[in-house]
């Protein structure tokens, strides 16, 4: 494109608003146990109400830990610090600790240092050579007893074999994944029998809002491109 002249543009925060809703609405949804109390309830299982061994666990003043602080990042931590009065940590090698702090976020310059730290974790950064099993093997040790861990973001960034060995053993108290390494993710996963686990055929973007700010901003920026103006989201 860029050899033959050819502008190339992308809409990189259109949906970032509808992302961050999920990742927290994830975090109170697993908190909760809404996913297992609702299958469960769907097959007859309950035999008393408020059941015991289904407590969960309020949101307010935890502490929530999020990898990569870029636009989705930046939304969730917002809406968690506004909301619920959390405590926000942040991991990004590429953002220093004066700017972490404009965008909201307690620096941690170790991955291992925001799990330990985090009663909720939202993983939000893109794909590549250097996050490819991100979070995998030891890493696990390193969650915070009762942690619920969110990925929106990329499947393969968190390894699913050691994702499903933390789960079942306890290490993650729940996981809710809208991203997997093979999309949809297939009825025969491991994952799936798992009712501390939520699993979404990647959603969270898939809004009517996003989608009509994606249109909009894609026709604003052809238009500014075209009458030689200023336009958003160019990649080339």
């Amino acid at each position: 494109a860029k050899r033959n002249g050819v502008r190339v543009l992308n809409t990189p925060t259109s949906n970032a608003n509808s992302v961050a809703e999920y990742v927290v609405g994830s975090f109170i949804a697993m908190s909760r146990h809404f996913y297992e109390c609702n299958a469960k309830l769907r097959r007859g299982e309950f035999k008393r109400i408020a059941p015991p061994d289904l407590q969960g666990n309020d949101v307010s003043g935890k502490a929530v830990g999020l990898i990569g602080m870029g636009n989705i990042s930046q939304r969730v931590a917002r809406m968690m610090k506004a909301a619920f009065g959390t405590t926000v940590y942040g991991y990004d090698p590429f953002v220093e600790k004066e700017e972490a702090e404009k965008r909201g976020f307690i620096k941690c310059e170790k991955l291992e240092e925001l799990l330990e730290a985090s009663d909720f974790v939202s993983v939000s950064v893109p794909l590549s050579k250097g996050t490819i099993n991100l979070v995998s093997g030891e890493m696990f040790d390193h969650f915070k007893k009762g942690a619920i861990l969110v990925n929106a973001a990329r499947g393969k960034i968190v390894n699913e074999e050691n994702l499903y060995a933390a789960l079942k053993d306890g290490k993650l108290k729940a996981a809710a994944f809208d991203v997997f390494e093979v999309e949809p993710l297939p009825k025969d996963s491991k994952l799936l029998t798992l009712e501390n686990f939520s699993a979404t055929p990647h959603i969270g973007g898939n809004t009517e809002e996003a989608l009509y700010r994606t249109g909009m901003e894609v026709v604003e920026n052809v238009i500014n491109v075209l009458e030689g103006k200023p336009a958003a989201g160019i990649v080339v």
